[in-house]
């Protein structure tokens, strides 16, 4: 009985799965408030968890059975979480806003 599936993705595909998450899929997910920041690893990949895989456009509510959850690992060449997040944020994952990073803003543009 298999239980799971994983696959992995490199080059033109990683980018435009990339691409369809941040700007696709994301944005349907029901009362989104951007991504959470501490879900790195230490190593400056990402994790993220979709209680259900409906959210992608291409899978038919209507053909499936059972609701099941997808689980995506974003490994980047990062070292550090810091590298990673910066990397993340410039390819456009919307991470929620760092309230003591909104802080330090306000107070060096005074």
């Amino acid at each position: 009985m298999p239980i799971s599936i994983c696959t992995t993705l490199r080059g033109e595909r990683a980018l435009d799965f990339i691409d369809r998450l941040v700007n696709v899929v994301i944005p349907r997910v029901r009362d989104f408030r951007g991504l959470n920041r501490k879900s790195f690893d230490g190593n400056g990949n990402y994790n993220l968890g979709f209680r259900e895989a409906l959210v992608f456009p291409e899978i038919n509510p209507d053909d499936v059975n059972n609701v099941h959850g997808l689980q995506v690992t974003i490994v980047t060449t990062a070292k550090t979480n810091d590298e990673g997040m910066v990397l993340l944020e410039n390819m456009g994952f919307p991470f929620k806003k760092d309230p003591k990073a909104e802080a330090a803003k306000e107070e060096s543009s005074k």
